[in-house]
């Protein structure tokens, strides 16, 4: 019976050891984690996301582990599968991160969008106002406002 773990975790703690040392990743490490990272996006939590966002949360977590991987100490972790929890834990992190960023520049889109479109309603109401009545409807628009 094949085992349903992504990746063994004894191996995978030799692995982040040595990249602690060496702070050069071996490509079985970058495959463990990028096999985490896969797992991780297919959770509960990240359901809903289109692929686009997925894969570019995969990657944000591939790149925060090359940045901060060095710093596993497995002392500090106490469980058991320290490691598999130290590289779940910081992908996590990183997928969150994203979205926040991601979506707050979104929001901030949406709503310059929507200042912009009342803007230019505005403006072409006035407009219309000045064409049609003349210097009268000008000075009742501003005296409006």
């Amino acid at each position: 019976m094949a085992s349903r773990d992504y990746v063994d975790n004894a191996r995978l703690n030799e692995e982040l050891l040595a990249y602690r040392e060496t702070r050069s990743p071996s490509r079985e490490l970058l495959r463990m984690v990028q096999a985490l990272c896969l797992g991780l996006s297919r959770n509960s939590k990240f359901r809903g996301y289109d692929a686009m966002d997925l894969e570019d949360m995969r990657s944000s977590a591939m790149f925060e582990f090359l940045r901060y991987g060095h710093n596993y100490n497995p002392e500090r972790c106490r469980s058991k599968n320290g490691a598999f929890t130290f590289v779940t834990w910081n992908a996590e992190n990183a997928f969150k991160r994203f979205l926040r960023g991601h979506y707050r520049q979104v929001n901030v889109k949406a709503a310059h969008d929507a200042t912009e479109d009342l803007l230019v309603d505005w403006c072409e109401a006035y407009t219309a106002r000045m064409l049609d009545d003349g210097a009268e409807a000008q000075q009742s628009f501003l005296d409006a406002l």
